[in-house]
């Protein structure tokens, strides 16, 4: 774990564990600035400590200046950001950079006459977060998404802010740093680019994490109620798949395979896949590795309910964990190529909330599981003989889809050890394109 997290979990621990309805000079220090400089609260929601000047801009900063303006005429044009303020922000994020000494990160918080937040990092990065000023910002879980410029790229970039309300969200955002961190080297999976820890609040005192990760322009929900061609679902299977197999080689399982984690951009034979949200994902070297059943009711492999059920564990080799994941992925797979009203999604949810009820303080009531299962199974017999007998009487283009449609069903057999792996999955899914 790096030097970074670690401080980031236990500055977290501390805070979150007491009740700071009055923070000192030195909680602040340590959260946001430098030891021997740390902003009062009065300099801390105005950023007036960096000492603004009105000194002109050179000319450089006024080139950057007209390019930052530039990126909100282009995206966040209902806005209405004229020049002055965007000068005005340049020349606080500069004056901040050459008087303040950073060990670790500086956020500043807006005002009414300059409404956007600014955070500094320690590696020199410094973004300008939109926050709710984003009119495409949204909350998804305990996240909120918004759009970011980095000051330095000027580009834009994700920006999500988790609230640290309770310990055990203190430790899922921990995690999903950590997780994030580790998956550096997974070309399709979504890049963390930065995380810092920040004071959102005070009288009492809160906290929020926010971490900067790269920008796509959907999530697969929003993009497709359905794919049609199967040229195009066998691409993005073979994207999903690639990032799937990725995640899982670095020896992490993410447990909450959706369309809605799959991030979008592009089109056609340009689109880009990536995976995201690993905040339920765990490291196989994690201690409660595979402990807890979890996952979007719907999508949970019934092999891993009914484990959960007979060991009180959802798995424990790691295989099990990522055949759940592979389950998963073909009931994304499912709805994008079947429709998303089908009989299999339905009784896979009825299992799901025997193990995983709405009510979570409610005591665990699983009778009536087995008879869920072997519907399940009866279920998916006779959908796997339709799709069989139409691959015997079709060719050409309507054998292709069967073909499609045979190898999604065989991601969701009830039995384990006849689904193939995601490797041969990705070959099969090539293969199909031939027919």
């Amino acid at each position: 774990m790096s030097s970074r997290l670690l401080f980031l979990l236990v500055g977290i621990f501390v805070t979150v564990g007491s009740v700071c309805a009055d923070p000192s000079h030195e909680v602040f220090s340590k959260l946001v600035g430098s030891s021997d400089f740390g902003p009062t609260e009065r300099e801390y929601r105005d950023g007036s400590f960096c000492g603004l000047t009105r000194s002109p801009l050179s000319v450089p900063l006024l080139q950057k200046s007209k390019r930052i303006l530039s990126i909100f005429r282009r995206h966040f044009r209902s806005l209405r950001v004229e020049r002055p303020h965007i000068e005005k922000l340049v020349r606080q994020i500069e004056a901040c950079r050459q008087k303040v000494a950073l060990p670790r990160q500086l956020y500043l918080r807006g005002t009414e006459t300059q409404k956007f937040d600014t955070q500094f990092f320690p590696d020199g990065k410094v973004y300008i977060h939109l926050g709710f000023n984003d009119p495409q910002h949204k909350r998804g879980g305990y996240k909120l998404f918004s759009r970011s410029i980095d000051y330095d790229k000027e580009s834009l970039v994700a920006n999500l802010v988790m609230a640290l309300d309770h310990k055990g969200r203190s430790k899922a955002v921990v995690n999903e740093i950590e997780v994030m961190s580790r998956l550096s080297s997974c070309n399709r999976c979504n890049q963390l680019l930065s995380y810092g820890m920040y004071v959102s609040g005070l009288n009492p005192l809160r906290l929020a994490v926010s971490i900067q990760t790269s920008l796509f322009e959907q999530d697969l929900r929003s993009r497709y109620v359905r794919i049609a061609s199967a040229t195009h679902f066998t691409r993005v299977a073979q994207q999903a798949l690639e990032s799937l197999s990725a995640t899982h080689s670095l020896g992490v399982v993410h447990r909450d395979i959706k369309a809605a984690n799959f991030l979008i951009k592009g089109a056609g034979s340009d689109v880009d896949l990536s995976l995201a949200d690993f905040g339920l994902s765990e490291h196989s070297e994690s201690e409660r590795f595979g402990k807890h059943i979890a996952g979007t009711r719907g999508y949970i492999d019934p092999f891993l309910c009914e484990q959960h059920i007979h060991s009180g564990r959802a798995f424990s080799k790691i295989q099990d964990g990522i055949k759940g994941d592979l389950f998963s992925l073909g009931m994304t797979f499912n709805s994008l190529w079947f429709g998303s009203a089908n009989r299999l999604k339905k009784s896979v949810k009825e299992m799901n909330l025997k193990v995983l009820p709405r009510n979570k303080q409610r005591v665990l009531d699983v009778s009536g599981f087995a008879a869920l299962l072997l519907r399940y199974r009866e279920q998916y017999r006779v959908e796997a003989e339709k799709v069989a007998e139409k691959i015997k009487a079709n060719h050409g283009v309507a054998h292709r889809r069967h073909i499609i449609s045979l190898l999604v069903l065989n991601m969701l057999s009830p039995e384990p050890r006849h689904r193939l792996s995601a490797k041969e999955l990705a070959a099969n899914f090539r293969l199909s394109a031939s027919f």
